[in-house]
This record gives structure tokens, sequence and C-alpha cells, in this order.
């Protein structure tokens, strides 16, 4: 997710920063070293309190005195040589810190932004289904109407100076015109994801590029994904796909909620295999590139420990010990994919094709290798896996709810339905944050997010709406889930849209998905499956049957 464009969304220049992170291997040669480092900083941390202290009990008179003075100095000194902040030449966001930043002179601190994070998640965790509705969908119902003052249909209270539109048509309306309110710079995106402003440690996010940035990359992606069906892709050849897949496999041990830690310390251990498998076949779509299970294994961990460092306060992104142990090696392995990326893309594209058959740059190249990348870490190679999540969850489990009995999924009308229910229900995509002013040459932005949770919550839309329903009649002529109605002309590939480039792709993909499964069966299962609004919560494990 780590976008390698320059900070400043204004320069003209697309990859001021690009060395900064690209083929660094270097600097990423001493990674071991320090981690080594800060290994020993941690056991000293914790050890040498808690032998002192005891050794401090056994002896008496200045041993004592000075075991007990070790044991308290230590790990002050460890824990201060850890958090000592590294230098950085980058653009931070203003007045960054542990407690609050600031960014187009909004403030962000703990109560408007941290907590609210917090509670938000507390909310989205919750568990419970009564038979009609989640648990989930009224807490965060809740959560979202604390957020209004006089008008119930515009959040004011997340972040600084935030207005959050909430209703189907405010949010259609502003999805409608972004395109061209980028291009008269009237409205512009920043780094972030969702409700998370990221801290700009390691670059900028493909999401938050600058208009001529994505400019170049936009129409790349659409004949990527999107506009490469019938030619890259089709449903029966997604459907082929998978069952290669699904053939050299016995077990299919899924669970997105504990992956997180495991990321972080055995990727080997981590439960991602459908991850795996979507980005091995987005891998051989886009570019024709076969990853291997070890390449999938690492795409898929590195959705974590990619997103961690820009997610957390900046000073603690910028300590020793963050630097040392998650963004130095992150750091070598998006140089070392996005080498392999930018022969795969001049195999695909021996000139710039899409923009006039000009020879690529240097910087052009990296760009959008950089935002393929993204692409797979944190958009469709993070979202279809959470689709597939949902759909299969609700397929296999005994808690459904009621309008699923009975159904007959090997139907894929009904797959079909299901999957726009489910992302109506649990959208991937909470908000889509853009910053607003009234003219190219006003100094005051606002900082507005299109809420896509309560639009496709819109009761004037669809009737019930926390009541989880797949025969609704519009759930996809009204779908919002991609940011569908963020395009110009029509046309994905325009340099100004901004929807998902790959919609229907994902789509196909997820039914694709169920059909495989079902063709590689019989399977043996627990269906005791339960949910949160991030997806089932603790995945499937299914053996097939001899």
């Amino acid at each position: 997710m780590v976008a390698r464009e320059g900070s400043d969304s204004s320069d003209t220049h697309l990859l001021d920063e690009v060395g900064d992170w690209v083929g660094d291997e270097d600097e990423a040669d001493d990674n071991p070293f320090c981690k080594c480092i800060v290994g020993l900083l941690c056991v000293l941390a914790c050890l040498a309190p808690l032998s002192c202290i005891i050794a401090g009990f056994v002896l008496d008179g200045d041993n004592g005195t000075v075991l007990w003075m070790v044991g308290i100095g230590v790990p002050i000194i460890a824990c201060c040589i850890l958090c000592f902040p590294v230098p950085y030449e980058g653009q931070a966001l203003e007045a960054s810190g542990c407690c609050g930043f600031r960014l187009n002179d909004a403030e962000f601190g703990i109560g408007n932004y941290y907590m609210k994070l917090m509670t938000f998640a507390k909310a989205a965790a919750s568990k419970g289904y009564n038979g009609v509705v989640a648990n989930y969908r009224v807490k965060l119902r809740g959560w979202f109407e604390d957020q209004t003052d006089d008008d119930p249909n515009l959040g004011v209270k997340f972040q600084g100076n935030t207005q959050m539109f909430y209703t189907w048509s405010d949010c259609r309306q502003k999805l409608t015109v972004m395109g061209s309110r980028i291009a008269q710079q009237t409205v512009k995106k920043e780094n972030e994801l969702a409700l998370v402003v990221l801290n700009n440690s390691m670059g900028k996010f493909a999401l938050g590029f600058s208009r001529d940035a994505h400019a170049l990359v936009r129409p790349y992606l659409a004949h990527m994904f999107d506009c490469a069906q019938g030619e890259a892709w089709t449903a029966q050849s997604l459907r082929t796909q998978f069952a290669v897949l699904f053939s050299e496999l016995d077990v299919l041990d899924h669970n997105l909620v504990t992956r997180n830690v495991l990321d972080l310390i055995a990727p080997q251990r981590s439960k991602t295999i459908v991850t795996q498998m979507v980005l091995k076949i987005l891998h051989s779509i886009a570019l024709g590139m076969v990853i291997d299970d070890d390449d999938a294994e690492e795409l898929a961990a590195m959705q974590t420990t990619d997103l961690l460092p820009t997610a957390c306060p900046f000073l603690i992104a910028k300590s020793f010990c963050m630097t040392a142990c998650l963004e130095k090696p992150v750091r070598k392995q998006e140089g070392e994919w996005t080498e392999r990326y930018k022969e795969a893309i001049l195999d695909k594209w021996p000139v710039m094709a899409l923009h006039g058959g000009r020879p690529w740059d240097e910087a052009s190249l990296n760009l959008f290798a950089s935002a393929f990348l993204d692409a797979m870490l944190q958009a469709g190679g993070r979202s279809v896996p959470l689709a597939i999540d949902l759909v299969m969850g609700y397929i296999l489990s005994k808690n459904r709810p009621p309008c699923l009995n009975g159904v007959d999924f090997t139907n894929e009308s009904n797959i079909r339905a299901l999957l726009f229910e489910a992302m109506r229900y649990h959208p991937p995509v909470t908000t889509v944050p853009t910053w607003a002013r009234d003219s190219p040459y006003s100094e005051d932005w606002i900082h507005e997010s299109i809420c896509l949770d309560r639009a496709l919550a819109d009761e004037e839309v669809f009737p019930q709406p926390d009541t989880f329903d797949i025969s609704r009649p519009n759930n996809e002529s009204c779908s919002m889930a991609w940011a569908d109605y963020a395009l110009v002309n029509d046309d994905k590939a325009n340099p100004d849209s901004h929807a998902c480039p790959g919609r229907e792709l994902s789509i196909h993909m997820v039914v694709a998905f169920v059909k495989a499964f079902q063709a590689a069966g019989p399977w043996d299962y627990d269906d005791n499956i339960n949910f949160n609004f991030y997806g089932t919560d603790k995945g499937f494990n299914c053996h097939k049957l001899t």
C-alpha cells in the first residue's frame, strides 16, 4: 500500500522520492544487525528487572542497592534506545507525534481521531445475531449517529473539520463529480485509507496520488483488470485457474482474523490460503506473471507488514525498533518486487502504448510498478479475498440469515446475489476520503468523507437496511461498494475515473472460486461460522473427502 509518489500532491514530478526505497539494498543489508540489537534490548528490558529484583532480595547492603538500580535503569535505557527517532528526510504530517497531527490545517488528536478509531473498531468487531439483525450493524449505526450534530445525515465529529456524508444520493453525487472536481483543483486526495490517515513515513499510497500520477497509471490498471475481459480472462478461465489450485490442496484452512500477528512473526503459519490463490491469479491476468507458493505467501504477509508502519503515529513509525524490524525489511521486499514488475510491464507494454507510444522513462515505470504493488497489497489483492471470505462463510454457515435457507448456491445468479448483499452489509471500503475547497485559489480545505457504509444502509434506497436480504431488487443497480459512480464518461480507463478498475473481475473471481470449490468437493467442514463487520470471525477449515 505504500505509495511511492512524492509526498506533495501538487508536485508535478511523479517520483521525487522513488530512490528512497526502490532497490535500496545497501541500507537494507544492515537490517539483520539492527534486528539483533532490537532483540537484545527487548531481552534486557524484560529480564534485567526480574533478575536484578530477585538478586536484590537475596543480597543486602550496597550490592542490593546496585542491583535495584540496574534493574530499574537498564529497562529505561533499553526502552529509550528502542524508541529513539530515526532521521527522516521526507515530508511528515505537520506536528506529527504520538498524540496527534495536522493535515491541511485540520487537527487530528486523541479525542477526535485515535479514540474514534478505537470505538469504531470495537463496534465493528461486535458479535451476536438475533436471527434478523447482526449486533455489529446496530453498534455501527449508533457509532455513525454519534458523529452527527444537527443534521442526522452529516457526520461532523470525526477528525478535524470533517464532513462525512451518509445518504445514498449525497454519496452518489460526490462520487460522480469527483474526477471533474479533481481536474478543476477543487478536490484532492491525501494519503488516506478509509478512516485512517497514513503518516507518509514510507511515501504516498496510490489512492492518494496527485492527478498527474493517477492519470498515468489509471488507464493501465483498467486494461489489466476489467478492460481485459475476453482477452486476459473470462468467467470460464477464472474457474479453470481456481480449479487447478484446488486440485493441489486437500485442506482449505482459511482464517483472516489471526493472520495479522502471524504475518509479523511467522508468515508461513498465516492462514491466508485464499489470499494466496487470488494473488496468483491476479498476477497471471494482469502481467502474465507466474508466482509460486513462496511468492504468494510473502505478498500475503506484506499486506500487513506494509500497512502497519504507515498506520502508526509518526513518531512510533520512525522509532529505531519499528524501522529496524518492519520498515527496512518491507522496503527491501518492495524494491525487489518492483524490479520484477518493471520487467513484466516492459514485456507487456514495451512502450507507453496508452500514452502515445512514447518510451518509458524511469519515473513513470517506477510509478506504475508501485501502483500495481499497491493494488496487490491493499486493493484488489486484499478485498477480493475478503469478499470470498464473506460469501463462502454465508454459504457454509449454519448461523445464516433466514433469507439464505434453502437457496441453491450451485446457481451462479444466487452466488452473485449473495455477493452484492454481502458487499452492502459488509462494505470493504467504509469511506472514500477527499479534501474539497470552494475554488482553486482557496486555502481552506474541508475534509469530505463519502461514507459508503451509510449510503448502503440508506432506508430510502434499501428498506430495513440492517436486515440481510439477498432478494433486494436494487442491490446490484444501486451498489456503491466499488465506488461505482466515480467514473468519467462511464469509462474505467479514463485518467480521471476513480471507481474500482477491477469491479467486474472481482465479481467473477468470487463466483469462480465458489464454483471451483464446489467442483473440487465434497468437503467436510465445521459449519459453526459467525460474522462481524470485517468478515467471518474465525474463517473456515474444509477437508476434501475421498
